[in-house]
């Protein structure tokens, strides 16, 4: 995010300024409040000479950070890349700016552990959160290589044994541009950006779109538990994988019960247990993404007792992992293939991230 909490170091550091003269400054305030002090340090602790980079796009930041290290990879720069986010707002600057925009939730104060609740019908605002979460990305050859050795005076091979998890098939970004802090009201930037996810995954595993699209057994929504935003991503995930685009509002009922009765799909957001991480939130959010391909479990939303009245009616609930995981063994469900992560951040910024099971 920028560090709300060095912000406000740098604010008391500028009033001592301004009463005993710029040497009350310390010199690494300055260098400490860059956003990309954090990469370089990582960088120069761990002897990382490659790209070093921050983006700073708000709560898509995670999410643009990996996205970057995808394409340093695909260009043939890098055969590993580390990649991730990290916030710390619960601080008086970082509180009090969200709770100006109105942006936090403040009718659970008795209650606070279900004061996050994604899609629930109650939601009134997220629950800020603090953590940081790394991926380590690697060309897929690079990873599976074999590394040589000498034994006796002869040549042998052993694998490395590096762990694949998923493996990252699509990315992509669009801009809502349409207001600082709320989302387009249609969605349909949201939905583009799965779109272009979609098709970049389906060219790199060489599949046409609409297979991806149907084989996308896992969603992990942005959804901060805000009453506008959920819903307006909720639309745009059921018109992207149920493909509604076509469909007028008096169809809309029957086309998702129908395509509902094809599709092993599952949508959860994970906001409802750890808070809103910001600018940590795309990168947690794709180490959920991931896991769940690897255990076929889908994370709960907790907190999730009644959705908005539409969803209820059409049948959208079931869809929900309300308040309990959800296995994808093969008798009820489908394997899940492909998992879906969105990050959207303030200034209309969306991001998605598409991950495929790795088969061993």
């Amino acid at each position: 995010m920028g560090g709300p909490e060095l912000s406000e170091a740098m604010t008391i550091a500028l009033q001592q300024q301004q009463r005993n003269g710029y040497r009350q400054l310390g010199p690494f305030d300055l260098p400490n409040a860059l956003t990309n002090t954090s990469a370089g340090a990582i960088s120069s602790r761990y002897g990382l000479h490659g790209p070093s980079l921050c983006p700073a796009s708000a709560c898509a930041a995670g999410a643009h950070a990996i996205m970057e290290a995808y394409a340093l990879i695909a260009m043939g720069q890098m055969n590993v890349m580390i990649a991730g986010g990290a916030d710390a707002s619960i601080v008086p600057w970082g509180v009090g700016g969200f709770a100006r925009c109105k942006a936090l939730a403040c009718k659970f104060n008795d209650n606070p552990s279900q004061a996050s609740r994604p899609f629930d019908v109650d939601r009134c605002g997220f629950v800020i959160g603090e953590g940081a979460a790394t991926l380590i990305l690697e060309e897929y050859d690079h990873a599976t290589q074999c590394t040589f050795f000498f034994l006796k005076k002869k040549k042998k091979k052993k694998k490395r044994g590096a762990p694949i998890y998923a493996e990252l098939v699509g990315i992509a970004s669009t801009c809502d541009a349409f207001h600082m802090t709320a989302p387009e009201p249609s969605g349909k930037y949201i939905r583009r950006c799965m779109d272009l996810c979609i098709e970049h995954a389906a060219a790199c595993t060489r599949s046409d779109v609409e297979t991806v699209r149907r084989k996308i057994g896992y969603v992990n929504a942005h959804a901060t538990s805000t009453p506008i935003g959920d819903s307006i991503e909720l639309n745009a995930i059921l018109q992207c994988i149920l493909d509604l685009q076509s469909a007028n509002d008096n169809a809309r009922e029957k086309l998702i019960k129908e395509r509902l009765k094809h599709a092993d799909l599952k949508i959860s957001a994970t906001k409802g247990s750890i808070g809103h991480l910001l600018g940590a939130a795309g990168a947690i959010e794709a180490c959920f993404s991931v896991q769940t391909l690897v255990d076929q479990i889908a994370p709960p939303t907790l907190n999730l007792l009644r959705c908005d009245e539409e969803f209820e009616a059409d049948g959208v609930r079931h869809l929900l992992c309300a308040n309990a995981s959800h296995t994808f063994d093969g008798s009820k469900y489908t394997p899940c293939d492909f998992a879906l992560s969105n990050s959207f951040g303030f200034g209309g910024t969306n991001a998605s991230l598409l991950f495929c099971k790795v088969y061993k």
